[in-house]
């Protein structure tokens, strides 16, 4: 998790926390890049992030979104069933509407649970 955060710290901006909370991060759902020279204008929070003191984990998908691209909103919403292991984290998903220019796109981000084992098959089914 540390490293995680070293990394958009270092390509985004300083103040993005892994593990901020619902409501404690500054930004909330994303925060604007100002790193300088950095590839990119924003970063989405964890999907649906957690506090450090939480056992439950955050879903870790993070959307970075390239210079020149405007978010209009993001949601990150998260999955109603779990299995195993995935059942201590938060998986969801990312929504975001973008804008590029005078063109409007939806972008969306997932945590996949890859495991061939039949419990994780079912979930994704669903």
């Amino acid at each position: 998790a540390n490293k995680n955060q070293s990394v958009l710290n270092n390509v985004c901006n300083k103040a993005w926390r892994n593990n901020s909370g619902r409501t404690s991060h500054l930004y909330h759902k994303y925060i604007p890049c100002d790193v300088p020279n950095a590839p990119f204008g924003f970063a989405t929070a964890c999907v649906n992030p957690t506090s450090w003191t939480n056992p439950v984990k955050t879903g870790g998908v993070v959307v970075l979104l390239k210079k020149g691209l405007q978010i209009v909103s993001a949601e990150d919403v998260e999955y109603d069933d779990c299995a195993g292991q995935e059942c201590g984290t938060d998986d969801g998903f990312w929504a975001i509407k973008l804008q590029k220019g005078k063109q409007v796109y939806w972008a969306f981000a997932t945590h996949a649970i890859a495991s061939e084992d039949p419990q994780y098959i079912e979930i994704r089914q669903k």
